[in-house]
């Protein structure tokens, strides 16, 4: 029995790296990080799996571009994403920083970003601030007055989504 689950477990994170090569992670560490996040079982084990792969400070940047590839690639929002950054976030310093890059940079590309990657990556942003995982201050080097109509989406959905995430909060409280 246990001969077939480490067979089985070892065609999964074969179908995971292939899967890797097909998203572009060129990089071993950027397939390790790929398969610790998509194999798990939910944000917390993907937590778990990235402290296990032992990132060094330097590579944190890596693990948050794979964080934002992957959401901006799914055809539905996925809350794990948001969840998973959260709680990169909360447990370490340069994953705040890491993120406030990552998003400036995705900024400066939201007019080249599909529709679905711009809403995606915008819910999981409306969702790390309202969680309050990111300060607003990740919002002061957007060009608000070159937005563009993709921009102006970004924003709206972001806006919006906010909203909603604060409602919530309310209702909990």
């Amino acid at each position: 029995r246990e001969a077939r689950s480490s067979s089985g477990a070892a065609a999964a994170e074969a179908r995971l790296l292939h899967l890797a090569s097909m998203q572009r992670m060129n990089t071993d560490a950027r397939k390790g990080i790929f398969v610790a996040i998509t194999g798990a079982d939910d944000y917390l084990d993907a937590f778990e799996r990235l402290q296990k792969l032992r990132v060094p400070k330097a590579q944190r940047a890596e693990v948050v571009r794979v964080v934002l590839h992957c959401c901006g690639q799914e055809k539905v929002y996925n809350r794990f994403y948001a969840l998973l950054a959260s709680r990169l976030c909360s447990a370490h310093r340069e994953y705040r920083f890491a993120f406030h890059f990552a998003l400036w940079d995705t900024f400066k590309e939201l007019k080249e970003l599909p529709l679905r990657r711009a809403a995606n990556v915008s819910k999981l942003l409306a969702e790390m601030l309202g969680r309050g995982a990111l300060p607003l201050t990740v919002l002061k080097n957007v060009a608000w007055h070159k937005l563009g109509e993709r921009g102006i989406f970004f924003w709206q959905v972001c806006f919006v989504g906010l909203l909603g995430v604060g409602s919530k909060a309310l209702q909990l409280a």
